[in-house]
């Protein structure tokens, strides 16, 4: 009997520590598979050339994302590089963008209808999309010649359903929280408030 005890006492002892092992290794595991959901990569991610949201992005980081997107491929050295695109996009993004001709926005085009899909389209009327004659090569970005002359000071009106950027060292401070809100330019070493 004494032996039965004592192979008993044994046994219990070998499974506690099986099962603090195996309760270790759950634990572990549980914290890899949680470090392993939590996307540490850019917010601008790219998966087989096509543009995509974070799970977590809201409709306005979302619209933000859409925005510097096309933003990256408005570059020039020369008017010659310049083109209005007006194939792609709407409301909210605007009814043409001006981009480098050797890019094209259809990278961008898949992140867009999901932000319609899941934050809904809006509805506005276009103005007249500028010709050839109206874009310009400013501070190597293309532009709308109709509001140059808006860009070059403080206080100038930008962003709104054309997505009018501001000039270098200014930055857009928006007087809204909707897609095609309008702001003014402010110099970027200020402070926004």
């Amino acid at each position: 009997m004494l032996v039965k005890f004592i192979k008993l006492d044994m046994y219990n002892k070998i499974m506690k520590k099986v099962v603090l092992a195996l309760c270790v290794i759950l634990f572990f595991l549980l914290i890899f598979v949680i470090f392993k959901s939590v996307n540490y990569g850019s917010p601008l991610e790219q998966k087989n050339g096509k543009k995509e949201f974070l799970s977590g992005d809201t409709c306005e980081i979302k619209l933000e994302k859409i925005n510097k997107w096309i933003d990256e491929k408005n570059y020039c050295e020369t008017v010659d590089d310049c083109q209005v695109d007006e194939s792609h996009f709407g409301c909210p993004v605007g009814c043409y963008q001006l981009i480098n001709k050797g890019e094209g926005l259809e990278d961008v085009q898949v992140a867009y209808n999901a932000y319609v899909e899941s934050c809904g389209a809006c509805l506005f009327d276009c103005g007249r999309t500028p010709v050839k004659d109206e874009v310009r090569c400013v501070k190597n970005k293309c532009v709308d010649k109709r509001y140059m002359d808006e860009q070059e000071k403080e206080g100038s009106f930008c962003g709104g359903i054309a997505n009018i950027p501001c000039p270098e060292g200014f930055t857009c401070r928006l007087e809204g929280n909707y897609p095609d809100a309008g702001g003014k330019c402010v110099p970027s070493s200020k402070t926004i408030g």
